[in-house]
């Protein structure tokens, strides 16, 4: 049974990250999606994460290869994903970009998985 009274202090050594490259995202953002993705979609909150923790000024390439290399997903999961996003209209493809729409994501009003 949780204890609610009560909650462990979280500690860890950020000394000991050794890159200055690190995912920093907002919590709220990451909240939402945690509370509209179930466990079965964990392969799209991967994919949120790469994406909404990397360089969105349009500078940088995301590939397939990159993504699945960050993820630990195979190019078909990272496809099912990614269109699974496109569905829920969190993100959509377009002239070779992808944008990412955290204020649709907040609404909490996202088209349901199949």
């Amino acid at each position: 049974m949780p204890n609610y009274k009560q909650a462990p202090k979280l500690y860890h050594n950020k000394t000991d990250y050794k890159s200055n490259n690190f995912y920093q995202l907002p919590q709220d953002l990451m909240d939402s999606i945690f509370q509209q993705l179930d466990g079965k979609c964990g392969n799209q909150i991967k994919l949120m994460t790469v994406l909404l923790g990397t360089l969105g000024d349009g500078s940088f390439g995301v590939s397939e290869k990159w993504v699945c290399e960050r993820t630990g997903m195979i190019q078909q999961t990272y496809n099912t994903a990614r269109k699974a996003l496109v569905k829920r209209g969190w993100i959509y493809l377009e002239n070779g970009y992808i944008f990412v729409l955290p204020e649709v994501i907040r609404t909490m009003n996202g088209a349901t998985e199949e």
